[in-house]
């Protein structure tokens, strides 16, 4: 067996390992477990049947991990009267977007979201018909009153989202709609980039005094960044296209001591800044912390900052942006499945203000093809497939999974083989459907093993 593999021969094996992870403080969902422990997620799935089954033999409760809500009918009907009383429309659409998972337990309950309201005593025509219609007056009245409280008026951030469609159809556009409000165009200030502009823009930090070094630039000029990437394919070729040698604009320090990393973390946590992610703080700090301290966990408890209570960042479109940037000037990995175990919020992030982790690299002027997780290989021979699978097969990863064998594997061996099945059977490992095995931990005990 390769040097540093985990075998999970028993069910107390997985566990064990189970309760390890619970307490480093890492995510035990089982998508993440799946991602960034795959051979503890495939040992589970044989040794208990599924991942929640070997939650619960580690004595942890998955509704806890998940987040989720043990429905009733009772609870739905319940739930349906708070949203009525909060004032949210109950339709189905209001309710979805109110969360708390209440449209599909009451579809579980009540086999429809009609049949819920109905047991909860609401009529689901009247409900349907009570729907807001949208009109040239109630569209300008929710923009200025948004305008009036500070809220955001960008199209992708005003509430409800019917508002954005209606919008379009009754002005042609959001920004005709603002126009008709006689708001300011929140757009307006967006800069056109061409490759004279960057340069231009670099000149004027220079000559104004302002850093130019990749770190100080992703801080304070995000889009000057994402341009000079997706106009010249890089800072350091923006700034020589500007003139500039980029070994003098870098940044230089002397090495950190242990008392500076301890000050640093303490000021930042004084200043509210978050201490929970690695990749937000520059200038060679996270490198120092783990040289000295061993990890940014053992770092931030040296310092007396809990290490999983930092503050939660705040994420915006720009915000993500920003970290991904970062990620990459501390050289930190931007393929995806390491994005989703070591920075699990940015993973959440980006889902939700870009759709895919390629469109936000592409914000962030970085071309997705260049971050594959692994370098392209000559083409895999049958025999290559065949000892590949067997090989991850005695590692305890997962066989069904086909998703989890990196470089191009699994497509080879469709291609050559017929589909994924058929490679198991010529690799002697039957199907791909996961053991049953055991339901519980094993009995080594009581074998006297």
């Amino acid at each position: 067996m390769p040097k540093g593999v985990v075998r999970y021969r028993y069910g107390d094996d997985v566990v064990s390992h189970i309760l390890q992870l619970e307490a480093q403080g890492q995510p035990l969902r089982g998508g993440h477990v799946d991602v960034c422990h795959a051979g503890l997620y495939g040992a589970a799935q044989r040794h208990f049947g599924s991942w929640r089954k070997a939650l619960a033999a580690a004595g942890i409760d998955a509704d806890t991990i998940y987040g989720r809500k043990r429905w009733t009918p009772d609870g739905v009907i319940e739930a349906i009267r708070q949203l009525d009383r909060q004032g949210v429309p109950l339709h189905y659409a209001s309710a979805y977007r109110k969360g708390g998972g209440v449209n599909a337990a009451a579809t579980k309950h009540f086999g429809s979201w009609d049949e819920a309201l109905a047991a909860a005593g609401y009529d689901p025509q009247r409900v349907r018909r009570s729907r807001q219609r949208w009109t040239r007056e109630g569209i300008l009245d929710l923009i200025r009153s948004r305008v009036a409280r500070g809220l955001p008026i960008k199209s992708y951030s005003v509430r409800p989202h019917s508002a954005k469609g209606a919008a379009k159809r009754i002005f042609g556009s959001w920004r005709a709609a603002l126009e008709a409000a006689g708001v300011p165009n929140p757009y307006a200030g967006r800069r056109s980039w061409t490759k004279a502009s960057v340069v231009e823009a670099i000149l004027a930090r220079q000559r104004s005094g302002q850093p130019l070094s990749y770190e100080e630039v992703a801080r304070q000029a995000v889009p000057l960044i994402s341009a000079g990437r997706a106009y010249f394919r890089g800072w350091n070729e923006a700034l020589a296209a500007a003139g500039i040698d980029p070994e003098t604009v870098r940044r230089q320090r002397r090495p950190y001591t242990p008392e500076e990393i301890l000050d640093g973390l303490r000021q930042r946590d004084a200043a509210g800044q978050p201490l929970n992610r690695p990749g937000r703080h520059p200038d060679g700090l996270v490198r120092a912390a783990k040289r000295l301290f061993g990890s940014w966990a053992d770092a931030l408890r040296a310092a007396g900052v809990p290490a999983n209570e930092g503050r939660r960042t705040q994420w915006t479109q720009v915000s993500v942006v920003e970290a991904i940037l970062i990620r990459q000037y501390n050289g930190q990995s931007l393929v995806w499945s390491d994005v989703l175990c070591d920075a699990s919020r940015l993973g959440n992030a980006v889902r939700n203000y870009f759709g895919s982790w390629g469109r936000a690299l592409r914000a962030a002027g970085i071309d997705p093809a260049t971050v594959r997780p692994h370098p392209r290989r000559p083409p895999y021979t049958r025999e290559e497939i065949l000892e590949r699978v067997q090989q991850r097969d005695g590692e305890g990863q997962p066989r069904n999974r086909p998703t989890q064998h990196p470089d191009g594997l699994a497509q080879a061996a469709r291609r050559l083989f017929g589909s994924w099945a058929n490679v198991l059977r010529a690799a002697g490992l039957g199907t791909g459907r996961p053991s049953r095995g055991r339901r519980g931990p094993s009995r080594r005990r009581e074998e006297g093993g």
